[in-house]
């Protein structure tokens, strides 16, 4: 058991070193894409008729991250999000949303990162068919993993709002894939190693 422990160890610390990002620098990234949305809902109720399937919908959003060390880092985003579900006969039932996703990333591996978080939103456009049964705001919890490559972000995610009815007639979940682009915005750079003294170095512009 000590030996798996200590390879398991040796491992993802060669991991974290070949992953290593720069540390105390922050990053605008963009990005669009497609949801797979569906519902679980609750058999005692009528709200959903027949058996809900899956309904493609547009997600577009941004999110500033900061990097906390060469690991780790936080972000905070913007997104608007088309969720809901389709009936059997194929009508789409929407439930549009924008929220804002707080996340916890981590990168393990070079070009490959994971992350996890909650993410608080508002209902804005909500189908008439389940307009009574469907509050305002919502919150989800969602997780992911990322694969980067100069700056061009590919996103695959799971979402499942915790609760969007008071009375938990159904829930909605999804899994989305998304493309993006990462602008970097700025690093600390050492300035006097004796002072621990550092400057904010902001990424040159060519022409």
């Amino acid at each position: 058991m000590k030996k798996i422990l200590i390879a398991t160890l040796l491992l993802v610390s060669t991991l974290s070193a070949n992953a290593q990002r720069e540390k105390y620098s922050g990053s605008l990234r963009t990005y669009a894409g497609m949801n797979f949305s569906s519902v679980k809902s609750d058999p005692n109720y009528n709200v959903v008729v027949g058996t809900p399937k899956t309904k493609l919908g547009l997600v577009v959003g941004a999110e500033l991250e900061y990097q906390i060390n060469n690991i780790f880092a936080i972000s905070g985003g913007l997104k608007y999000s088309q969720m809901g579900y389709k009936l059997d006969g194929g009508k789409n039932i929407s439930i549009d949303c924008i929220d804002v996703p707080l996340l916890f990333h981590a990168y393990f591996l070079k070009g490959f990162g994971v992350y996890a978080g909650v993410q608080p939103g508002l209902n804005v456009n909500i189908d008439k068919s389940i307009e009574p049964y469907v509050e305002d705001m919502k919150a989800d919890i969602l997780a992911g993993i990322t694969y980067e490559f100069k700056n061009i972000v590919l996103d695959l995610s799971y979402t499942r709002v915790l609760s969007i009815t008071s009375d938990d007639y159904f829930k909605n979940k999804a899994f989305t894939v998304t493309l993006g682009y990462r602008f970097e915005l700025f690093k600390r750079e050492l300035k006097d190693p004796s002072k621990n003294k550092y400057n904010i170095i902001m990424p040159s512009i060519g022409y």
